[in-house]
């Protein structure tokens, strides 16, 4: 029997793996092989929001051309390169040597760090769960599971990114994040049972990195770190506790004054530091975990020796308590929060009750399935009408032609075509990406004023203050006129066409 677990175990796991992985491609290939002789197909079919994709792409272009330093693609705005974003502008230097398709990279990339966060998963389960089953049946449900969102589809898992696997399995830095969380709770975890300090300089370094792409995170790891040293350790003099919480807490002031500074002053991404986030309610958290939610209720009330446990349990605990924060930035803490979830779940319902415990993990998997599943057909089913998919085939035409265009251009266009010009082309826009476009709301205004009006004047002097290299006049700007009641586009002196294709235009400002 030990024989057969040797192989059927790791076979098991790579069968959850690629299916997870299945789950999360499938609908993007399915799409790609499919689209119809009229529309074209925007290379992405993803659950939450699809302009995000089209950003990272364009990052992915970005680097590729000009480093690890980015400029905001979605305005015109003049600022300073910054270091952000940098999983995809890096990507975009390593592409510079592999020459493939950004969208084909960035899928690549996403399937090979979900791929490790998968593993890092299993490792974390093996080490909490001897026995086969336990973590077998928690894996799967991490992995292609999650909560009653197939019943209430305001649940977190189906609403929050980050509260299962669905966006780490679509977006590389979301996978990366997530892998880097977990790694230093863990190791951190493992240095307060072991007392080797080389595993906590591992967890360490692990939450510096995790900071590198998502800052906020920062919060969460330092009071997992002061609750875990100044309560939990016994083996450490309060002295070293200092030191070494005091060398992660320089790393993030060096960090912040000579990185991240720059970014949160940057004019250029002032949308995504001033964002609004909404405010998730307890009802969709406790649908977001299903019948779990029995069994964390009860791991948190219960008493537990092991200090892994309850080192799962006090960054459960910080997560949600910083994830119905006021802070603008609450809800990156939802990020790994399932996966903590069902550790606990499965340790509550075993001290309820082992011989129970077994139906239950059934009772939880029959339940969870339906919600990736449920995903997963909708994501699979065709909606051509679904801009966030789907573009006329002329609009895919036009970006081809896009891309001859001098690299770094300014175009201008309305919001739709706006999110896809940057990840198409080599070419930045005065308005696209809702939250990456500063002062979106008025750059919106502006750009549809311009579109309208026949006033000349008006015309040049936004499209020289605004710096706009070419003027894009497609089927949503005709749209908008037509709306409106007034006659096509009529084309200024100082706009020179430049191409014209079955009713849009592209004109060079002169």
């Amino acid at each position: 029997m030990g024989y057969l677990r040797k192989y059927l175990e790791p076979v098991l796991v790579a069968l959850i793996i690629f299916s997870a992985i299945f789950l999360s491609k499938y609908p993007t290939l399915y799409h790609f092989q499919h689209q119809p002789e009229n529309l074209f197909f925007s290379g992405q079919a993803s659950w939450f929001d699809a302009w995000d994709i089209n950003s990272y792409v364009s990052y992915i272009r970005y680097g590729q051309r000009n480093g690890v330093m980015l400029k905001n693609t979605y305005t015109t705005v003049p600022h300073q390169p910054v270091f952000v974003f940098q999983t995809y502008t890096l990507l975009g230097v390593l592409n510079r040597y592999i020459r493939l398709d950004p969208f084909l990279l960035f899928h690549l990339a996403s399937v090979l760090t979900g791929i490790l966060l998968m593993l890092s998963i299993y490792l974390i389960l093996g080490a909490v769960f001897p026995e086969f089953y336990k973590r077998l049946a928690s894996f799967i449900i991490i992995v292609l599971g999650g909560g009653l969102g197939w019943l209430n589809n305001t649940a977190a898992d189906y609403r929050i990114a980050g509260f299962t696997l669905v966006d780490p399995l679509e977006r590389p830095h979301n996978a990366l994040s997530t892998l880097l969380l977990l790694s230093s709770v863990y190791l951190f975890a493992y240095f307060l049972e072991k007392g080797r300090l080389e595993y906590f300089i591992y967890s360490l370094f692990s939450a510096f990195i995790l900071f590198t792409i998502h800052p906020p995170l920062a919060l969460l790891s330092v009071l997992i770190y002061i609750a875990g040293l100044f309560f939990l350790s016994q083996r450490v003099n309060r002295f070293k506790r200092f030191m070494l919480l005091s060398l992660l807490l320089l790393a993030y002031i060096a960090y912040f004054f000579l990185l991240l500074h720059r970014f949160l002053s940057n004019g250029g991404f002032k949308g995504l530091v001033v964002q609004t986030i909404w405010q998730p309610d307890l009802l969709s958290i406790i649908f977001g975990f299903g019948l779990l939610s029995i069994g964390i209720l009860t791991a948190i009330l219960v008493k537990e020796k092991n200090i892994s446990y309850k080192i799962i349990k006090i960054a459960f605990i910080l997560h949600l308590i910083l994830a119905f924060s006021p802070l603008g930035f609450h809800m990156y803490f939802f990020k790994g929060v399932f996966i903590w979830g069902v550790i606990l779940g499965v340790l509550g319902m075993e001290g309820i009750s082992k011989n129970f415990l077994p139906y239950w993990l059934l009772l939880v998997l029959s339940l969870s399935l339906p919600s990736r599943l449920q995903i997963f057909k909708i994501l699979r089913s065709p909606n051509y009408s679904n801009q966030f998919y789907y573009l006329q085939k002329i609009e895919g035409q036009s970006l081809k032609q896009l891309v001859t265009l001098p690299k770094d251009s300014s175009v201008l266009s309305l919001y739709r075509i706006g999110n896809y010009i940057p990840a198409f082309t080599d070419n930045r826009v005065f308005l696209g990406h809702s939250i990456q476009t500063p002062d979106f709301n008025q750059k919106l205004q502006l750009a549809e004023k311009f579109y309208l009006t026949d006033d000349g004047n008006f015309q040049s002097s936004f499209l020289k203050d605004n710096r706009i290299d070419y003027v894009y006049v497609g089927l949503e700007e005709e749209l908008l006129r037509k709306n409106n009641r007034l006659l096509l586009f009529s084309t200024p002196d100082f706009l020179k066409p430049v191409f014209r294709l079955n009713g849009i235009a592209l004109y060079k400002v002169v």
